[in-house]
């Protein structure tokens, strides 16, 4: 019996099935070429492009020495962020151009995918005057369409007005002197060749600043530090323009540009070698305003229709203001963190 059941059982499972075989409709998917006349330098099909800009703080108050951040993104519907080439240089003469590093950003939606690829620049102007930065031009191809197109942002003409203090006398040009009998030189002692004035000029302003950290240093070797006056907040000026690209994002109400901002803003604030999600940034903050805000932008982003209608009025005032407020209150405990670290042991080690 024992024999007979075991023959069944073994029977049952080696029996063979029924063998199916299942198969879906040819899709055809056509594959068109690149058009013979197209002109651009990258090849950028897509269903648009454009370009976008902020800047840190208002283009027309420009001063010589001081930096001001330029931002710049690059957005394509139909693209990854990583098809997307280098925008064109900035550099211009009168100022100096400190690039950094590009960032990228794909968002996904029921059309597709967007990427975007943003560049921002600190611009510090060298001289007083007109400066105008070019015109700034992507080619695409326009697939809806069918046609080439090109992406643009008009030339933008600066009035650098003169840092505060200072002369502003323009150097004489290399190999040219005043001379001798001439009014300008009268009064003024020994004149010295044009090629001479850079040298001089750039000498006494090292030896000056020499003396100044020598003088600083010396003042910290008697006292420590005053800890309350130290400010926490990120000097850099392009941390600067990514808060206020969140402040700007949210007094617009586009969730869109908010959300890269503050991925931006994250990634600076924090030190972080991306930039900071949505749930990572309402995580660091671990403040329940941000959290609710984010969570409503997430929403209006990723959720059903019924859930972007339902927060369709959202502009993004409430998030800012809780975004100040961490701002301040962590600002706070990083102070006392440093007057803590500061503080002598109260019971020193005997030597």
């Amino acid at each position: 019996m024992a024999t007979e059941r075991g023959s069944g059982l073994r029977y049952r499972f080696q029996a063979p099935g029924e063998l199916r075989r299942l198969r879906s409709e040819p899709l055809t998917i056509p594959v068109h070429p690149r058009p013979a006349n197209y002109q651009g330098g990258h090849w950028l099909p897509a269903k648009s492009v454009r370009l976008e800009q902020h800047w840190s703080s208002d283009p027309s108050r420009f001063v010589v020495g001081e930096p001001l951040t330029r931002t710049i993104t690059l957005v394509a519907d139909g693209l990854t962020s990583s098809q997307l080439p280098p925008l064109p240089s900035q550099e211009v003469e009168g100022v100096k151009v400190y690039a950094d590093q590009a960032q990228f950003d794909d968002i996904k939606n029921s059309d597709g995918i967007t990427g975007s690829r943003i560049e921002s620049v600190a611009i510090v102007p060298s001289r007083p005057g007109t400066i105008t930065l070019p015109e700034m031009r992507v080619s695409w191809w326009n697939t809806e369409e069918g046609r080439q197109e090109v992406a643009t942002l008009p030339p933008q003409t600066l009035e650098i007005a003169a840092a505060s203090g200072g002369s502003n006398v323009p150097l004489l040009p290399q190999g040219e002197a005043l001379s001798e009998s001439s009014p300008a030189s009268e009064g003024r002692g020994p004149v010295l060749p044009g090629a001479l004035w850079p040298w001089l000029v750039g000498n006494v302003i090292f030896a000056t600043l020499a003396a100044i950290f020598f003088i600083a240093w010396l003042r910290a070797r008697k006292r420590k530090p005053d800890v309350s006056t130290v400010a926490f907040d990120d000097h850099d000026p392009v941390a600067e323009a990514a808060f206020d690209a969140v402040r700007r994002a949210c007094a617009e109400g586009d969730p869109l540009v908010l959300r890269r901002a503050l991925g931006e803003w994250g990634r600076r604030y924090w030190q972080l070698p991306h930039r900071a999600s949505v749930q990572e940034i309402a995580q660091r903050c671990d403040s329940r305003a941000i959290t609710k805000e984010l969570a409503k932008l997430d929403q209006i982003l990723y959720g059903t229709e019924q859930l972007a209608r339902e927060n369709s009025d959202w502009r993004g005032d409430a998030l800012w203001r809780a975004l100040v407020k961490f701002k301040r209150k962590d600002k706070k405990r990083r102070q006392q963190k440093a007057h803590t670290d500061q503080l002598a042991p109260l019971y020193p080690t005997a030597r």
